[in-house]
C-alpha cells in the first residue's frame, strides 16, 4: 500500500495518541492523548500541511489523565464534543472553546473507559466499575439515571445502533458481550472467551475484550440479523452473529431486573461469520477496529506498525478479504510499543487512511477510495 498511496507523518506530540474521532465528513479530526491533551487535524486543505495540527484552549487541555474517548454530539452541527478522562465526562463546546458540563465520580480510582452520546441529551458511559451507566445531561445531578452493573469484571468498550432498537454492545476485561436492548429490555449475555476456548482446545484463557463494532443493518446480509467484529487479546478478529439462538424468555430476563440476572447463551449457539487475519494478534494492547463504509469493510490497526483494510465477503463463507494492509520501513528499527497503531480510521470524505499510536505521531495515507 505504501507505494500505491502517498504517505505522511506528523509528530504532533510526545506521548502516545489514545483516541481518534472524525466528523461524518472526515475532513476534522480530534486527536486525544495520554496526557489529556487534545488536538485538531482539519483536512479541508492541503494535507500535508503540518500547520493543520492546532492546540486546543487550555480549558480542556487542563484535563490531567489520558483521553479515553471522544466523541462528537451530531445533532448540533459538531458544535459539541464529548470526552472521558480519568473519572470525569466532559460535555464541551467545540467552536467557543469552553465546557458545557462536567459530571465528575466522586471516587477518585473510578476510569471511564469510553462515552459517547446516544440521542443529543443521553449519555452511554462503561468504566471500571464492572458498569454501563445512562447519564440525561438535562438533569443537573452528576448521577446516572440508570447503572447496569451486570459484569463481573471491568466494561472495555463498546459501541452503539440506534436504528438497532437502541442496541448496546458492551466488552468485558473477562471475555463477555453484554448486549443490552434497551427498547425491548433486554440483555443477553454471550460468553466469547469460552467460546474462543472451546475452538482452540484451551480450557481458562480470559480473551479480554478489545473492540466491539456493531454492523448498521442488513447490508453484510441479506437478513436483519445483528453482526458484531469482536476484537480480543491472542485472537484474530471475529464477525459475530449476536443473533444467533432461541432469544425465548426462558434464556433472558428484562433489564429492569438486572440484580437478578440469569442469562447466560449457550456457546454452542455462538459461531464466527468471519474471521479477518492480522499478521500477528494483539498480545499487549487495546487496538481499535471497526465495520464502516455502510458495512462494506472492515479496519483495524496492530501492534506490529500496519493498518489492515478488508472487504466484507459473504460472511457464510468465512473468507478473509484482505484489499489494504501499510507498511513502513522506518517502523523496522522501532520499539515496540512506537510500532503500536491502537487508533484507525477511514476517512472517507477525503479518502485518506489515518492512524495514531505510541510515539505521538499520526500517520496518513491518502487517495485510499473504497467505493
Amino acid at each position: 500500500m505504501d507505494d500505491e498511496y502517498p504517505y505522511s507523518q506528523f509528530q504532533i506530540h510526545n506521548c502516545p495518541v489514545t483516541f481518534l474521532t472524525s466528523s461524518p465528513s472526515g475532513k476534522l479530526v480530534l486527536a486525544g492523548f495520554e496526557d489529556g491533551k487534545i488536538k485538531v487535524l482539519n483536512l479541508q486543505n492541503n494535507v500535508r500541511n503540518e500547520e493543520m495540527f492546532m492546540n486546543l484552549t487550555d480549558t480542556i487541555s487542563t484535563v490531567s489523565k489520558k483521553i479515553t474517548s471522544i466523541n462528537f454530539n451530531l445533532s448540533t452541527n459538531l458544535n459539541e464534543i464529548l470526552l472521558s478522562s480519568g473519572n470525569t465526562i466532559t460535555q464541551f463546546d467545540y467552536h467557543k472553546s469552553e465546557s458545557i458540563r462536567r459530571i465528575t465520580d466522586d471516587r477518585s480510582w473510578l476510569i471511564n473507559n469510553n462515552c459517547n452520546y446516544l440521542n443529543s441529551d443521553l449519555v452511554a458511559a462503561i468504566d471500571n466499575d464492572n458498569s454501563l451507566k445512562l447519564y440525561d445531561l438535562k438533569n443537573k445531578s452528576n448521577k446516572p439515571v440508570q447503572v447496569f452493573r451486570n459484569s463481573t469484571d471491568s466494561l472495555t468498550c463498546f459501541d452503539f445502533k440506534k436504528q438497532r432498537n437502541w442496541f448496546i454492545a458492551c466488552g468485558t476485561n473477562d471475555g463477555n458481550i453484554f448486549s443490552y436492548d434497551l427498547r425491548m429490555e433486554k440483555l443477553i449475555i454471550d460468553k466469547f472467551a469460552s467460546y474462543i476456548n472451546e475452538t482452540k482446545n484451551h480450557s481458562n484463557e480470559k480473551y479480554p475484550i478489545t473492540s466491539v463494532s456493531l454492523s448498521d443493518g442488513p447490508n453484510i446480509t441479506k437478513s436483519s440479523s445483528k453482526y458484531a467484529l469482536i476484537g480480543s487479546l491472542h485472537n484474530q478478529l471475529k464477525l459475530m452473529d449476536l443473533d444467533i439462538g432461541s432469544l425465548t424468555q426462558s434464556s433472558t430476563k428484562f433489564i429492569s431486573n438486572y440484580n437478578e440476572y440469569s442469562i447466560n447463551r449457550d456457546i454452542s449457539n455462538l459461531q464466527s461469520r468471519q474471521d479477518f487475519d492480522r499478521k500477528i494478534p494483539d498480545k499487549s494492547y487495546q487496538i481499535e477496529a471497526k465495520i464502516f463504509n455502510t458495512d462494506k469493510n472492515v479496519i483495524s490497526g496492530s501492534e506490529t506498525g500496519e493498518v489492515y483494510v478488508w472487504n466484507f465477503s459473504n460472511p457464510k463463507k468465512g473468507k478473509d478479504n484482505l484489499i489494504l494492509k501499510t507498511y513502513n520501513n522506518y517502523m523496522i528499527n522501532e520499539t515496540q510499543s512506537n510500532k503500536l497503531l491502537s487508533n484507525v480510521s477511514h476517512l472517507g470524505g477525503v479518502n485518506c487512511v489515518l492512524a495514531g499510536g505510541g510515539d505521538g505521531k499520526l500517520h496518513l495515507w491518502e487517495n485510499v477510495n473504497l467505493n
